[in-house]
């Protein structure tokens, strides 16, 4: 259930994300075309955006790495309900804990609240305090989020042939040449995603 639980929220969060990603390219091209204040204003209201869609994306990441964590405490559901010592089990239950403190799904704090009820609150104090998966606290992280949005923005730019800074010649193009470049560049939106993936790893 829980598992279920998690794939969903990655589904819906990839959709909404793969919608943000499109309107901005369209935001970015119609920014192009404006100057001085109103530019400043709309391309920090940009980088706002920019910056949900990387803290979204993070989220994801983590998702998909607790979907398979989840999936394999339960195949080892008898080790868990029989021997609770083991070390396999104890480093998936760690895991699951420190990342409760970023997850905000019902379902999944249900079972870290099981779980910590099971190995106690000294147990649990510690895998928050004390985490020992560098990959999941990576993930949890903010620290790089500023930096990620400037080079998402910049990605976003060289998909999508957008010249914030007017430094190409001739940058302008008819608008039934821009809308078949966007149409193309949309369907390159997979591509953009694997640049993103890039970058966040």
């Amino acid at each position: 259930m829980t598992s279920s639980k998690l794939q969903f929220k990655i589904g819906k969060m990839k959709s909404i994300n793969k919608a943000t990603l499109i309107q901005l390219s369209k935001n970015l091209r119609a920014l192009n075309k404006t100057a001085g204040a109103q530019f400043e204003r709309e391309l920090m209201l940009t980088r706002v955006k920019i910056a949900k869609v990387v803290n979204d994306d993070k989220t994801i990441d983590l998702l998909e790495i607790l979907v398979v964590d989840c999936e394999v405490l339960h195949s080892k559901l008898h080790q868990l309900l029989c021997n609770s010592d083991d070390e396999g089990t104890l480093k998936l239950v760690r895991e699951l804990m420190y990342a409760s403190s970023y997850i905000n799904i019902k379902e999944f704090k249900k079972l870290v609240a099981l779980l910590a009820h099971k190995y106690g609150k000294d147990f649990y104090e510690n895998a928050l305090n004390h985490p020992d998966n560098p990959d999941i606290i990576h993930k949890c992280n903010s620290d790089n989020v500023d930096s990620l949005t400037e080079r998402y923005l910049q990605e976003i730019c060289d998909c999508y042939q957008i010249d914030l800074k007017n430094e190409k010649q001739n940058s302008s193009m008819p608008n039934n040449e821009e809308a078949d470049s966007t149409l193309k560049n949309e369907d390159n939106l997979d591509d953009l995603r694997r640049r993103f993936n890039a970058l966040r790893n």
